[in-house]
Parts: structure tokens; C-alpha cells; sequence
């Protein structure tokens, strides 16, 4: 259950009960995460249950329910993650042999006549067993790693969160993986920073409660899936527009699988990711219901620990080619009186994790709104890079973030005809991490070039600079952090090594090189300048006669630096 001063929410997982069988007779739960990690191909093969009809009664069943008794608001911008290992896109095999695997293998109903199975005696098992199970309650965790924003989102397994959907956003990502998988290689660059797409899950929402219902959903299961849960569907009633990832199959299988088996009785908890049991619950069902989507999207914080956290909003132009006058005068408002107009990019919250005495160091919005350009922008970089032990910390993690940015540059560069409106990027790290991960979340208000191309003449107000051009506001931003970036770096090593160049080995970045060159003795000093942060008030930033200025002014005069930027990048507005 969420608890919060707006109510509660409660996510119950129901599947059919064969009545002979106690529920208290299940089998055991997962405690290991590389047992939820495992697609349970197997579980159906377990048992042999008397009545193979039953699984008839399974496909009206509810499977899964959220009761809602008030709405509680969480945060898109929770959406942290990490870039593990199981990322669809590989570097190594060419794009066409690793989209053609995919669909031979994870197609969605791609054989019709697998569901005329009933006649085989070892379906009928199989089947059986599969209904055999026990209802289930999962709680529903708020995160904790909150920076900004206030899109609704709720944790829906130990991999996957959901939000609301706002404009379409999953056509964003199923466009990116479409001209991935036709070897668009700068669309593929922009997917491994994005959180990975699992599909549209359709929720019931009535007056009593909020209940996500399989049957609603089946459109997410592939066929492998179908089979091991003995569903029948006639594949001439299937959309033809799937709305779900065709590219992260396999994590879409796992995520489904450890809602729906029956031993997974436990949900990840999103704090400290402890497995919690859940209490047993009964609800009636409710016929005035309507549907609402939410987008399903990986959980990028499932293995963070005491995640360090920093939000960009990025861009010059925050707003979307529909919105109305009075959204597009606050917005640019925003970015006039902020470090958006001129940098291209501005802080809408951190949390910065400090393991000498375990405790967070935590600004919202509004304090970003209000940091300016030059050593307020570059101190609170350098704070969010902090342990608050060493300088060696800060130095560590500036090239891979460097090398990231770069990348994102040039694909950005090559992305003509895409805007990027309201996106963030985020960096984040763990606490004993040596390196920075750099995330780009929130895709409600972009368009890509197939929008441009079907939709311009009803864009209320479309972008200035014409399809011919990327988004320059949000390469502007990029630009910015990289700059800052740059120069702390050569600022903190005495401009000795290059920091773009140095640690590229044969094209390749070189973490292990990082961290040797930094092993050095001089990096292992406190930085007291950003030690002595949390003792000042805000209001002394900008007030030349306050003592810390006094006593800080070498260090703020030394970073107080702007970036210069050509005429075309010196864009009012896009």
C-alpha cells in the first residue's frame, strides 16, 4: 500500500483457484533476483490436475487489480534507471540478424494454429496446472528517489513502472525502435539512453477501485506466453497495431511472468530491494468501469541502492507543437527567467546520496529555477559528482559523461525533422559507483520526423527552424553540460590530459584507464568549497559582501565560465 497524505493504493494479482486446492498450498516464493530474472518456462510441467476444463473459466478471470481509494501523484521524472545487460540492441551483431532473431522467436501470435491445441492430452496438463494457483495482493510501492515532475506512476513489478499516458507517448518509442530495426543507427544510439519500452497497459477505472484485467491486456503477452498460460484467442479479433515493444521482448516476457506466476507471491520492494509478503484479499468485481492506457516502462531504479540523482529539463522550448497561448507564455517565461534560454538546459531537482553520514542532500524545482549560469551552475555539477570525501570522486566520473554527451550530440545532429520538447536527461549514479549513467526520460511533447511529415499543417505552433533542422535547443543544452564538464575537469587536473581524447582506446572509452589516472595522490583531497554547501543559505549565492562569497571567491571567480556559442546555436526559441 502507498501511503501518503492523498490516500492509498493497493495493486491485487488475482488468478483462478482450483477449488480443491488451499491456497496455503502454494508453491514457494522467489527470493532471489536472479530467480525473478528467469522467464519460468517449466512451471507449467509441474503438476497433473484432474479437470482440464477449468482453464475455460481462467480466461474471464481477473488477474490483476489496483485498487485505487484516492489518487496519490508520484513523479515521472522517478523514472531512473540503469543500462544493465539486458538491453535489446548489441553492438557486436549486425541490426538486421538481431531484428529477425527477435521476431522469429518472440513474435506475437505468429502461428494461429497453436490455438487449436486443445486436443493434445499434455496441453490439457499443462493446462490444468496453470489454473491451479492462488490470488495474490501486491503492494504498491511510491519511489523514493523523487527529483521533479508530477506525472502519475505506479511501480507495477520488480522490473517495470507505469504512467499515465500523455500524447501518444509510446509512438515515440515504437517509432525510435521501427528505424532501429531499419538500421538507423543514430535512432539506436538514442534508445540506449532512453528507459526501455514495454508496452500499453490498459487499466479499469471505476469509482470504487482501479483493476488492470488480463484479458484487457493480451496484446502484451507473446505467444510463448499465451501457451504457458493456456489463454485462447482468436487472432483475427488482435489489433494489428500491438502497442507494445518489438524489440524488448524478453524483458517484456519476464516482467509478465513474475506478475503472473503463481510463485511469485512477492513484489520487489522499491526502497531497498527487499522482497515484501503481501496480505490475501478478496474484491467483487465491477461493471462501471472505464479504460484508461498507462505506459509500461522499464524500472531503472530497481538496482540502485542510495541513488545520486540529478534532473535536466532540456532545451530551449519546453512546450509541444499543439499547445495552447497560455501554456506557451508560461513556458517561455520558464526559460527566460532560468538557465534555459541561455544554457539550453536547467536543474529541476537532485538528490545527492552522502555515504560518510548516510544522508541526502535534496533540492527541488524551485531551487533550480533559481540557480544561474557560471559557478552556481558549474557548483551544483560538481556537488552532484561529490561523495563528500574525495576530489578523486569527481574526476572519476567527468570522461564517461563526456563520451555520453558526445554521442548524443551526434546522433541529435543527425535526427533532422525530431524534437525533443520537455524531454530531461538525467544523470545518476550508486553510491559506490566510479562512473555516471546519462538517461533521457519524458517524451510526451516530441515529435518525431514521420509526425512532422503527417501532422505539420495542424501544429498550432510548429517548430521555427523547419524540418531540415534537429533540435538545436536541445544540442544547445547538451553543449552546456558538456562544457562545464570539460572545465571543471581541466580546471581540477591542472589541464594535463585531454579528456575527450586520453581515455579513448582504439575508438573505445576506457573506464579502466579513468580510474588508474585518477588514482593519483592529489585527487585523494577533500573539496571544501562544495564541503561548505549545506551550511549556506540560499539567499547568500548572490550577495558579493555575504562571507562565504568572500571566502569562496578564488574558487567561484576560477569556474565562473559561460559557454560561447556560434549565431545558429544562439536560438531564441524553436
Amino acid at each position: 500500500m502507498i501511503y501518503g497524505r492523498k490516500g492509498s493504493v493497493q495493486l491485487k494479482i488475482f488468478r483462478n483457484k482450483d477449488n480443491n486446492e488451499d491456497s496455503s498450498n502454494t508453491s514457494s516464493s522467489l527470493n532471489e533476483e536472479d530467480k525473478i530474472d528467469k522467464v519460468h518456462e517449466d512451471d507449467y510441467l509441474q503438476n497433473d490436475v484432474s479437470d482440464p476444463n477449468s482453464r475455460r473459466n481462467s480466461i474471464n478471470d481477473k488477474l490483476l487489480h489496483i485498487r485505487n481509494m484516492k489518487h496519490l501523484y508520484l513523479d515521472s521524472d522517478d523514472i531512473l534507471n540503469d543500462n544493465s545487460d539486458e538491453f535489446a540492441i548489441d553492438d557486436s551483431v549486425p541490426l538486421i540478424q538481431q531484428t529477425r532473431k527477435r521476431h522469429s522467436s518472440h513474435s506475437t501470435i505468429s502461428n494461429p494454429s497453436y490455438f487449436n491445441s486443445s486436443n493434445d492430452p499434455d496441453s490439457k496438463k499443462r493446462r490444468a496446472s496453470s489454473v491451479s494457483s492462488y490470488k495474490k495482493l501486491v503492494e504498491l510501492q511510491p519511489f523514493k528517489n523523487k527529483v521533479g515532475g508530477h506525472t502519475e506512476i505506479f511501480k507495477f513489478s520488480a522490473r517495470a513502472i507505469c504512467k499515465t499516458l500523455l500524447n501518444k507517448e509510446n509512438e515515440w518509442y515504437e517509432f525510435l525502435e521501427k528505424e532501429y530495426c531499419n538500421n538507423n543507427e543514430y535512432c539506436g544510439t538514442l534508445l540506449k539512453y532512453m528507459p526501455r519500452y514495454i508496452g500499453i497497459l490498459n487499466v479499469r477505472k471505476s469509482s470504487i477501485e482501479t483493476e488492470v484485467n488480463m484479458n484487457d491486456n493480451i496484446h502484451l503477452f507473446s505467444k510463448k506466453l499465451l501457451e504457458k498460460y493456456y489463454i485462447d484467442v482468436d487472432p483475427n479479433e488482435l489489433s494489428i497495431d500491438y502497442k507494445h515493444t518489438n524489440l524488448n521482448t524478453k524483458l517484456k516476457d519476464q516482467i509478465l511472468s513474475e506478475v503472473f506466476d503463481s510463485s511469485s507471491k512477492k513484489l520487489l520492494n522499491s526502497d531497498n530491494d527487499q522482497l515484501t509478503e503481501v496480505p490475501i484479499e478478496t474484491y467483487p468485481q465491477k461493471n462501471d468501469t472505464e479504460v484508461t492506457q498507462y505506459i509500461l516502462l522499464e524500472d531503472l531504479t530497481r538496482k540502485m541502492k542510495n541513488a545520486t540523482v540529478l534532473d535536466l529539463k532540456m532545451g530551449t522550448r519546453q512546450y509541444g507543437v499543439f499547445a495552447i497561448d497560455k501554456k506557451q507564455k508560461s513556458q517561455r517565461m520558464k526559460c527566460q527567467i532560468t538557465t534555459s534560454l541561455k544554457l539550453g538546459c536547467r536543474v529541476c531537482g537532485l538528490k545527492i546520496y552522502r555515504p560518510s553520514s548516510n544522508t541526502f542532500i535534496k533540492k527541488d524545482k524551485y531551487f533550480g529555477r533559481r540557480i544561474k549560469g557560471g559557478w552556481q551552475f558549474s557548483r551544483l555539477i560538481l556537488l552532484f559528482l561529490y561523495d563528500g570525501i574525495a576530489i578523486r570522486s569527481i574526476v572519476s566520473k567527468i570522461p564517461k559523461l563526456i563520451n555520453d554527451l558526445n554521442k548524443l550530440i551526434e546522433s541529435i545532429e543527425h535526427l533532422q525533422g525530431y524534437r525533443m520538447y520537455g524531454a530531461s536527461l538525467l544523470f545518476m549514479y550508486d553510491h559506490n559507483d566510479t562512473e555516471c549513467k546519462v538517461y533521457i526520460i519524458d517524451f510526451a511533447q516530441c515529435i518525431t520526423i514521420k509526425d512532422y511529415l503527417e501532422k505539420a499543417n495542424s501544429f498550432t505552433c510548429p517548430p521555427k527552424m523547419g524540418i531540415n533542422n534537429p533540435d538545436r535547443g536541445f544540442i544547445k543544452g547538451l553543449k552546456s553540460l558538456k562544457f562545464y564538464l570539460k572545465n571543471s575537469w581541466d580546471i581540477l587536473t591542472g589541464f594535463n590530459k585531454d579528456v575527450e581524447t586520453y581515455f579513448l582506446s582504439n575508438g573505445t572509452f576506457d573506464q579502466k584507464k579513468v580510474l588508474k589516472y585518477c588514482n593519483d595522490d592529489k585527487f585523494n583531497l577533500p573539496f571544501k568549497w562544495l564541503d561548505s554547501f549545506t551550511e549556506e543559505r540560499e539567499d547568500s549565492f548572490n550577495d558579493a559582501n555575504n562571507e562565504y562569497r568572500q571566502k569562496w571567491n578564488s574558487y567561484e571567480q576560477m569556474f565562473n565560465l559561460f559557454p560561447n556559442y556560434s549565431d545558429d546555436e544562439e536560438i531564441q526559441s524553436d
